[in-house]
């Protein structure tokens, strides 16, 4: 019973979310929040009849931000938009979205395209026997 709960820690502890196409860490599990009573994921649709099912999250990492900060067809009102990307392979991951009253919070969080992240198990990887070896591909996770 021990060893379960123990795994079960082990498993909350280290959920991860990351960019289908390259791998790259870009969120922690601990960071969803929700901001609508429908949850944290929601379907929205933007002007040219897209529909992304988005991920909201408090912070986020490894993301480059692209253009100016807009409020014009804002999912949550409010907010204003900047679109986000992969800082490795430049791929669409969704939108940071920043306050633009001082009343609101969070004052900026993040939504995460469900098509562009997967969930993933991030295994530590154990302390290198040798000094200096860099065989081990950092990026061996276990897909969930």
């Amino acid at each position: 019973m021990q060893r379960l709960r123990a795994e079960l820690s082990y498993l909350r502890n280290c959920r991860v979310f990351a960019c289908r196409r390259c791998n790259l860490q870009l969120a922690d599990q601990s960071e969803i929040f929700s901001l609508s009573r429908e949850g944290p994921q929601g379907a929205f649709v933007n002007p040219g009849g897209h529909v992304h099912e988005t991920l909201t999250v408090y912070r986020a990492k490894n993301l480059r931000l692209t253009g100016m900060p807009s409020t014009e067809f804002s999912w949550f009102p409010g907010y204003a938009w900047t679109i986000a990307e992969c800082g490795r392979c430049y791929s669409h991951m969704g939108w940071k979205f920043t306050a633009t009253s001082l009343q609101l919070v969070p004052k900026k969080f993040y939504g995460l395209s469900r098509r562009s992240i997967e969930a993933r198990v991030q295994v530590p990887q154990p302390p290198d026997e040798e000094e200096g070896n860099q065989d081990r591909d950092p990026d061996n996770r276990i897909v969930m």
